[in-house]
């Protein structure tokens, strides 16, 4: 692999350093935009993300390492949700939402 091309490559290692679910970077965030880990008040983990399209932004948050344990919707609508509402802080502190 020539440097260019590793260069274009997107890099996961610190990534997945980061992530509490680390499978999760070949069925989630391959095509989310992921936002950092988050450890609720009950001490539940989540890897929090936002899933942008022309139409409206949806959460992308992960609850497990299989895939399909995950938690989407609207951005806006659960925010009395601490998990959707902490993704929700974090994408509008990016301005990846107004």
């Amino acid at each position: 692999m020539n440097e260019e091309s590793q260069k274009a490559k997107p890099k996961f290692s610190t990534v997945v350093t980061l992530l509490f679910y680390p499978s999760a970077v070949e069925w989630m965030w391959s095509y989310c935009t992921y936002l950092g880990p988050f450890t609720d008040s009950k001490g539940c983990n989540y890897d929090l993300g936002i899933f942008m399209d022309d139409i409206e932004p949806c959460a992308a948050i992960v609850y497990g390492d299989v895939p399909g344990q995950y938690m989407s919707g609207s951005v806006d609508k659960f925010l009395e949700n601490e998990v959707y509402s902490e993704m929700y802080n974090r994408a509008k502190n990016l301005k990846l939402i107004v």
